[in-house]
């Protein structure tokens, strides 16, 4: 009779340890998923910045896109930015319309060295 019941529990256990790890993997691969996008998160993502002063900032426009303004390694300047379900955007420059970068909102972008020192 205890051994049903310790089948019981590990295959609970297993599930739930599953749904653990797949939440994992989207935290990973797509955090906006789970917390959705923020002006920040993304002007760093479109910044592709990788130090404390670069970066930008986001907002949000009444046609759902967003305008950033960001000053980084991958992008500088101001940018219309269309961002998906999944976190992952496309920005055209709004002075250089021949100028336009894509990509996905990382966990790096979400969580940066600067979180990690307050």
């Amino acid at each position: 009779m205890w051994w049903k019941a310790v089948k019981i529990a590990a295959v609970i256990g297993g599930g739930l340890l599953a749904l653990f790890f797949i939440a994992l993997v989207i935290m990973v691969s797509r955090p906006a998923l789970l917390v959705g996008v923020s002006g920040d998160d993304l002007a760093y993502s479109v910044s592709g910045g990788v130090g404390g002063s670069e970066g930008g900032s986001c907002s949000k426009q009444d046609d759902g896109d967003w305008l950033c303004g960001v000053s980084g390694p991958k992008a500088r300047g101001e940018f219309k930015v269309d961002v998906d379900w999944t976190g992952c955007w496309r920005a055209e420059a709004v002075r250089r319309p021949d100028e336009r970068h894509e990509g996905c909102i990382r966990l790096g972008d979400v969580i940066t060295l600067e979180d990690l020192g307050d």
